[in-house]
Formats: C-alpha cells, sequence, structure tokens
C-alpha cells in the first residue's frame, strides 16, 4: 500500500531569560489524501470434525474462504501531538529537554474492502466480503521524551549528546482467530546519541552516531511454534496453545552525516 496525506504544525517559543527558553509544538491529526493497496486473504479447515472425541459438542465445518483485491482505498493516520521543550544556553554550552504526547488512534482500516462479488465462501455463515477484505489497525496513546547536552570545543568544534525515547504506539491481537488487523511486536526503543560539528570557513560539517536498543520479554510468538492440538486453550482448531514466552534483544546502529553552508 501507498498513501499520501497532509499534517500542519505549529510552534511557539517564549523566551524566559537571556539564557532560557520554553517552546511548544502542536501536530495535527493526518487527512489522508490519497492511498491505494492491496490484500489477500484465505482460510481453509477439512476434516477435523474426524479428529474430535464425540463428548466434544462443538462442530467445525469444512470451509474455504479466499479473496484478493487490489486498487482497494489505504490510508495510514498519524496521530495528534503535543510537545513541550526546555533550552538553556549560556557561553560554550546547550542544554535542551523535551517532552511529547502522541494521541490514541481508534480501530479503523488501514485497507478498505469493497464488495467486488469475487469471495469464495463455502462456510454456513454468511460473511461480508468487504470485512474480510479490510485491514485494521489502533494505536495507543503514549509519551516520548529527549535530552540532549552540547559544548564547544575551541573556536570550530562542538561536541553533543543525547538520549531519547521511542515507546511503542500499536495495540496488538495476536493471540485472535483469523484476525485482519495489522499486527507489530509490542516493544519499545532507546536510543544514545553523540556527535560532533566541524566549521571552517562558514561550512558547517555534522557527524553523527545513534544506538538504539530494546528488550522484552513475555511476547506472543509471531509464529505459533506450539505442538498442534486439535481443538487449544483458546478453542481454536489444530494449532497449538498461544505461548507468551519469547524474548527479543535488537539493537540498531544508525550514522548522521550532514553539511551546513551559511552566508
Amino acid at each position: 500500500m501507498y498513501n499520501f496525506k497532509i499534517l500542519f504544525k505549529l510552534g511557539v517559543i517564549y523566551n524566559l531569560n537571556e539564557t532560557s527558553r520554553i517552546g511548544l509544538n502542536l501536530n495535527s491529526n493526518s487527512i489522508n489524501v490519497f492511498g491505494r493497496g492491496s490484500n489477500q486473504r484465505t482460510l481453509s479447515q477439512s476434516n477435523i470434525n474426524k479428529l474430535l472425541n464425540d463428548t466434544v459438542d462443538t462442530r467445525y465445518e469444512d470451509k474455504l474462504i479466499s479473496d484478493f483485491s487490489d486498487g482497494l482505498k489505504a490510508d495510514f493516520k498519524s496521530p495528534f501531538s503535543i510537545s513541550i521543550g526546555y533550552n538553556y544556553e549560556k557561553d560554550k554550552t546547550r542544554f535542551g529537554i523535551t517532552l511529547e504526547y502522541f494521541s490514541k488512534i481508534a480501530r479503523y482500516n488501514v485497507i478498505e474492502g469493497i464488495d467486488n462479488g469475487e469471495l469464495i465462501n463455502t462456510s454456513s455463515i454468511p460473511i461480508k466480503e468487504s470485512e474480510v477484505l479490510s485491514l485494521k489497525y489502533e494505536q495507543k496513546s503514549i509519551f516520548n521524551t529527549a535530552i540532549g547536552y552540547e559544548t564547544d570545543i575551541g573556536e570550530s568544534f562542538t561536541l553533543a549528546v543525547g538520549f531519547r525515547t521511542n515507546f511503542n504506539a500499536s495495540k496488538t491481537n495476536n493471540q485472535e482467530e483469523n484476525t485482519n488487523s495489522l499486527e507489530d511486536i509490542d516493544i519499545d526503543y532507546y536510543h544514545l546519541t553523540t556527535g560532533s560539528t566541524f566549521t571552517l570557513l562558514k561550512n558547517k560539517f555534522i557527524f553523527g552516531i545513534d544506538v538504539g536498543f530494546s528488550y522484552s520479554t513475555d511476547q506472543y510468538y509471531v509464529i505459533n511454534y506450539a505442538n498442534p492440538l486439535v481443538i487449544n486453550n483458546e478453542n481454536i482448531p489444530l494449532v497449538g496453545d498461544y505461548l507468551k514466552n519469547a524474548k527479543i534483544l535488537n539493537t540498531m546502529v544508525g550514522f548522521v552525516l550532514g553539511y551546513s553552508l551559511n552566508f
């Protein structure tokens, strides 16, 4: 999928005194302009009742549900956010801290399904084709923060260090049966940054490095690796019990190169 969207930003700064100031920034919800995507979904099951004991009341009919369509309307929304920051600058040092709030986004269709008359459904339960082709998503509200410090080293060099958070906003439903939701891993990232600038004849060269790391336990497996059961603990056939014992460790490194020319 792809989509084009518009959002608006508004920022103000108020000088507290000669060395410090505070700022406020607002980001609007995104407005979708145009987007298109495709979606394919297939669900099949057969001969499950032959595996069940006679004491099991629930029956699972043979069924095949399948559909595909492209050119569907698509929209990946950006939340409203508000941030406030404080900056201090004196002599050869600069310090800043900011806190930003991102609002939640209620469950919506990232891809909007349609009824095009091509749905295959051998199940006895009527199913709406537009719902089968839809892809859903939602986000929770979060707070992120960042802090930075910069100092001059001589006439031409500066050294900067910082820390920022990148909390996950996705709401996941990994254990939901036959979900048509856009799933994400529920993990938070923390970033340590450092860098330097070098000025030569009004030309400023920027070098930096960003190290992000994350660690999380008690995660649902993205793929169910448990031994298959006739009926699992969620009353779903032919898959294992959903386990929440996955661990995730991730480290990323980013590099920043920049150039600024002052006239």
